[in-house]
């Protein structure tokens, strides 16, 4: 983090009001762990004391013929935001990279279809470096392609992560790439996977994140455990799926050389070097969230629907946790601290914490977002939506105080 930005998000929450803790906020404490590390306690994180207000759209649902489309997106895998405000979109479906301004206006296509340089074909993850470079992850090719600024390639190089997910959670960090793997060789992963084949309805396995970090050679990587966890889902005769509300790891890596963590059970996020120390360590006791009766069974009946599709299975549906997960996704912003979104009684919240753990506030969101990666820069988060016509859209929010 460079100061420069630190004064930068102090400067912004100050204008909205939100440089001291809030009021209403339970007493909190704060230890030093045995390695040096912070560990915060709050009782509780207060009323909002902001709100998410949208001030820009990017996208729309279809073109006339013979118009160009750059605002049309089929599968956002990725989304960046550099120092001059300027909106890059990753879209996995028409296979480009494409550059947009602050105000939302076409630049450029950076990247096209293709297994050639500055070429794409299962593109699903950009993310800048500390020099203003950007990284694109394509395992289509198995290739990292380095764009400098002006768009033009720096450096390529072989992508050797042999699993992915929806979006890279990785980052590029000192002339090398992150991401997370398996903590299974080849041969334990053909098994789990013949295990999962032949499992049918509720099933449960243990796992572990290990962040990786790529060097030029095998002999240059390095990696840690960052923790376990047991998954839950069904398995169908011609498919799988996700239990809906079921609380999930979030974990994130970013280009400043930290791991996020928020991991079940509570509410509660770990700061960590990536050389695996415990730099930050908050936790939270917020209100838990009923799931609304219409919402479990608009889920049951989503999912019965799946089984139309794919197969039936016997599932006790009482599975369904009665309350939603304690944290929805977590946004890392551009000083060194965090964003966690979750849901209310009232309806979905960010809180926003300070690199040290500070809370310097909660806003109300006023649509509900997807718990994909966000980007924040200056103290404004941009977000993938789906739109009421279900095509995604990028929208930049900014923070506005409320009215005490």
């Amino acid at each position: 983090m460079t100061r420069p930005a630190l004064l930068l998000l102090t400067t912004v929450l100050v204008a909205a009001g939100c440089a001291e803790p809030p009021a209403g906020v339970g007493a909190s404490s704060r230890t030093t762990l045995p390695r040096g590390g912070i560990r915060v306690e709050y009782q509780d994180l207060g009323d909002p004391t902001h709100r998410l207000v949208e001030e820009l759209r990017l996208g729309r649902q279809d073109a006339p013929p013979g118009e160009p489309a750059h605002d049309l997106f089929g599968d956002i895998r990725g989304l960046e935001v550099d120092g001059g405000g300027n909106i890059y979109v990753l879209d996995y479906q028409a296979k480009e990279l494409r550059k947009f301004d602050a105000d939302g206006e076409y630049l450029a296509t950076l990247m096209v279809p293709g297994s050639g340089p500055g070429e794409v074909q299962q593109p699903f993850g950009i993310r800048f470096d500390g020099e203003g470079r950007l990284w694109v992850v394509d395992s289509g090719t198995d290739r990292v392609t380095v764009l400098r600024q002006d768009g033009g390639i720096a450096d390529e190089l072989d992508w050797r992560v042999r699993q992915w997910g929806f979006t890279w959670r990785g980052a590029p960090v000192g002339g090398r790439y992150w991401d997370f793997v398996s903590d299974l060789d080849r041969e334990g992963l053909e098994r789990r996977l013949q295990e999962f084949v032949n499992t049918r309805g509720v099933t449960r396995s243990n796992a572990l994140d290990i962040a990786k970090g790529f060097g030029e050679t095998e002999e240059a990587d390095t990696q840690f455990v960052v923790g376990g966890f047991e998954y839950t889902g069904i398995r169908y005769p011609r498919g799988s799926s996700g239990i809906p509300f079921m609380p999930q790891p979030h974990t994130l890596i970013t280009s400043q050389g930290h791991l996020w963590d928020a991991r079940p059970p509570g509410y509660q996020f770990t700061k960590l070097s990536l050389a695996g120390d415990t730099l930050l360590w908050v936790s939270a006791t917020p209100p838990e969230a009923i799931i609304p009766s219409e919402a479990r069974r608009g889920a049951i009946e989503n999912m019965e629907q799946t089984m139309e599709r794919i197969g039936w299975v016997d599932v006790d549906w009482s599975i369904l946790p009665e309350t939603y997960p304690p944290v929805f996704a977590i946004f890392p912003d551009d000083s060194g601290g965090l964003w966690v979104l979750r849901q209310s009684p009232e309806g979905q919240v960010i809180d926003m914490f300070g690199e040290d753990g500070s809370h310097l506030g909660t806003a109300n969101v006023s649509a509900p977002l997807l718990p994909v990666p966000g980007v924040i820069t200056s103290g404004k988060l941009h977000m993938v939506l789906m739109s009421e016509a279900s095509a995604p859209v990028v929208v930049r929010y900014r923070l506005e105080r409320l009215d005490p």
